[in-house]
């Protein structure tokens, strides 16, 4: 229930500096300038600032309707895969009110969220991976569906290839060039 802040200076001692309680299970994070984005499973989502890293304070909240298991950030805009409430968009320009403006449905849940070149990269844990335009932030709209044997459960891009973690069909490989 919580993040720990640890000091791997001396690899062989790491050493813990300081930890924040939240309300959920920390699942996954993405650091941004002196602000850690928490996707916080069954508590939402947090904002937490990390500027004095043996004082971290949550700064912002919000509760997202589905289990929030990945986020990403761009431009002041917060992208949370939140498990059958879809992709959840929030405006984070000022952290200590994180806004939601929009909401993408899959048919499925949402598990991960990559955002490149304007376009979110969601894994679907029931129907692979969707691809959606998010250069309107608010009006996600989809452009591309790749079905998948497994489930999808991660996505990671490099390039024009996209490596889909699907669960029990293993790592499946897509060419996102087109």
């Amino acid at each position: 229930h919580g993040v720990q802040i640890i000091d791997i200076s001396n690899p062989k001692r790491p050493r813990k500096v300081s930890e924040i309680a939240t309300p959920g299970l920390a699942y996954t994070m993405k650091l941004s300038g002196d602000y850690l984005y928490l996707a916080d499973h069954r508590g939402g989502f947090h904002i937490i600032s990390v500027a004095d890293v043996a004082h971290p304070a949550i700064v912002g909240s919000a509760q997202t309707a589905g289990k929030a298991w990945a986020v990403e950030v761009v431009d002041g805009i917060a992208y949370v895969a939140a498990d059958n409430a879809g992709l959840l968009v929030f405006d984070v320009s000022d952290p200590r009110q994180p806004r939601q403006i929009a909401v993408h449905s899959l048919g499925g849940a949402a598990e991960d969220v990559v955002i490149r070149d304007h376009l979110a990269y969601v894994a679907s844990f029931e129907n692979g991976m969707h691809i959606l335009d998010v250069s309107n932030p608010s009006q996600p709209r989809a452009i591309g569906h790749l079905a998948t044997p497994g489930n999808a459960r991660g996505v990671e891009l490099d390039g024009h290839i996209a490596y889909i973690a699907d669960w029990v069909s293993g790592i499946q490989v897509a060419d996102i060039s087109d």
